[in-house]
C-alpha cells in the first residue's frame, strides 16, 4: 500500500476495491484525502495495490494517444452563457443522458464541498455545469458506474486524469466495456479542499454574508479572464482573484500533481476536454469572448461520442501542435517555497498566509488594477477588430 504523498492522488480506487472495507479515506490537515488501513481488517489481499494506477507505468495499460483534436463550443448562445468555457461537457453529457444513460461528474453540495454524484436528468446535469477547482469525493461513485454497466446502461464517467484512471483500475476488464465512455479534463492541479472551505468562510466574514452561489469563472468579465465570483443571501455579489491566484501559484494543489504521470499527450480517457487557449492563433471563428473549448479525439468510443455530440456543437479541426498547453507537457511545478507556505498556513492560518504571501492587501491590490488595466485594452482591441473585419 502506498503511503508517500507523492504517490497517491487521492482516487479513491483502493478503498473502493478492498473486499473487507479495511480503507478509509481521511483529509489531512490540508483537507486533501489519503487512504487509511485497518490493519484488523486487512487480509493483506493486494488487491488496493493492484487498482492502483498513479504511477509512472499505469499509461502502459492503456496505450491512448491523440487522435483528432478539434476547437469548438455549442450553437445556443444561452447553453453557451452558461458553460465556463465552450461547452464541452454539456455537448457530451446531454447526448447520453437523451439516451437514456447515465452521467457522473462533479457538483456541490450545501456547503460547497466538491462531490462525485449520478445524474439522469437534464435537470440534475446542470449541478455537474460550470468547474470546481477543487478535489472532489469520489465516495461509492465507482460502485455505482459499475453497477450501471453491470445492467446495461450507457455511462459517461467525468474527471481528472487520475479520477478516471481509478475508475479503470476499479473496474478492471469492465473497464473496456462498449457502454462505457470516460471524459478526462486538461488539469492543471488540484488545490486543497481546507483551503477552498477557509476561503469560503473569509469571503463571509469580510462581506459579513452569507455565500449562496459561487463561479470560479464568471464569463460575464470575458471567458480569458477567470474572475470568481460569489452571491449572497441578500441578493448582492463579490468578485475578486484570490483563489485563482492560489491555485496558479501552485502553493496549494496537491503533491501528487508535482508528478502526474497524466501532464501529458499519452491521455487515459476516451476524450480530453478543456479550454482551448491560443485559439485566436488558429483561427478567427469563436475569437469574441464567448468562449471555445479544446476536444482531444483519443479513442474510437471517444469519436463516436464526439460525433453524436456535433449536432450541438460549432467545431473547427485542428492540430496537437496548436493545443500544447503547459498542462499537456507536463506536471505544475513545485514552488521553492511552497513547504513554508504550508507550515505558515497550518501553524497561523489562511489570513495570514493570503496576507503574507500577497494575495490580499496593497500588493494585490496593485495587481488586480493592473490586470483590470490589460483586460479593458483587450476588450478595446477587440472591439476595434471586429468592427474592422480583422
Amino acid at each position: 500500500m502506498r503511503k508517500d504523498k507523492d504517490d497517491c492522488c487521492g482516487c479513491s480506487a483502493c478503498a473502493a476495491r478492498c473486499p473487507k472495507k479495511a480503507i478509509e479515506m481521511r483529509p489531512d490537515a490540508m483537507g486533501f484525502l489519503y487512504p487509511v488501513i485497518d490493519e484488523k481488517k486487512c487480509i493483506d489481499c493486494g488487491l488496493c495495490v493492484k487498482v492502483c494506477n498513479f504511477h509512472p507505468n499505469a499509461l502502459d495499460r492503456h496505450e491512448i494517444t491523440v487522435k483528432e483534436v478539434f476547437g469548438g463550443r455549442l450553437k445556443y448562445e444561452e447553453l453557451l452563457a452558461k458553460s465556463q468555457s465552450g461547452g464541452a461537457f454539456w455537448s457530451l453529457a446531454t447526448n447520453v443522458i437523451k439516451s437514456h444513460g447515465v452521467v457522473y461528474g462533479v457538483a456541490f453540495s450545501s456547503d460547497f464541498v466538491a462531490e462525485h454524484i449520478r445524474t439522469t436528468t437534464l435537470e440534475a446535469l446542470e449541478k455537474l455545469r460550470g468547474s470546481k477547482y477543487v478535489q472532489s469525493r469520489i465516495g461509492d461513485v465507482y460502485r455505482e458506474v459499475k453497477d450501471d454497466l453491470e445492467n446495461g446502461r450507457e455511462v459517461l464517467f467525468s474527471g481528472t486524469p487520475c479520477q478516471v484512471a481509478g475508475l479503470y483500475g476499479y473496474l478492471g476488464p469492465v473497464s473496456s466495456a462498449n457502454n462505457l465512455f470516460t471524459v478526462d479534463l486538461v488539469c492543471h492541479g488540484i488545490p486543497a479542499p481546507q483551503v477552498w472551505k477557509d476561503y469560503l468562510s473569509y469571503i463571509e466574514k469580510h462581506n459579513n454574508k452569507k455565500i449562496v452561489r459561487c463561479i470560479f469563472r464568471d464569463k460575464s468579465y470575458g471567458w480569458g479572464s477567470h474572475v470568481e465570483t460569489f452571491y449572497f443571501a441578500d441578493g448582492t455579489k463579490s468578485s475578486n482573484y484570490v483563489f485563482r491566484d492560489l491555485f496558479y501559484s501552485h502553493l496549494v494543489i496537491r503533491e501528487s500533481c508535482h508528478h502526474c504521470p497524466y501532464a501529458n499527450l499519452s491521455r487515459v480517457s476516451d476524450i480530453t476536454i478543456g479550454d482551448y487557449w491560443g485559439w485566436q492563433r488558429v483561427s478567427s471563428r469563436f475569437n469574441d469572448q464567448k468562449g471555445v473549448s479544446l476536444f482531444l479525439i483519443n479513442t474510437d468510443k471517444g469519436e463516436k461520442l464526439f460525433k453524436s455530440a456535433q449536432r450541438v456543437l460549432e467545431y473547427e479541426k485542428s492540430h496537437l501542435e496548436d493545443c500544447l498547453q503547459p498542462q499537456l507537457k507536463g506536471p505544475a511545478f513545485r514552488p521553492d517555497n511552497k513547504d513554508k507556505f504550508q507550515k505558515d498556513y497550518l501553524n497561523r492560518g489562511f489570513g495570514y498566509v493570503i496576507r503574507r504571501y500577497g494575495f490580499v492587501g496593497w500588493r494585490y491590490n496593485l495587481k488586480t488594477a493592473i490586470n483590470a488595466i490589460i483586460l479593458f485594452n483587450k476588450k478595446i482591441k477587440w472591439h476595434i477588430n471586429h468592427r474592422l473585419g480583422l
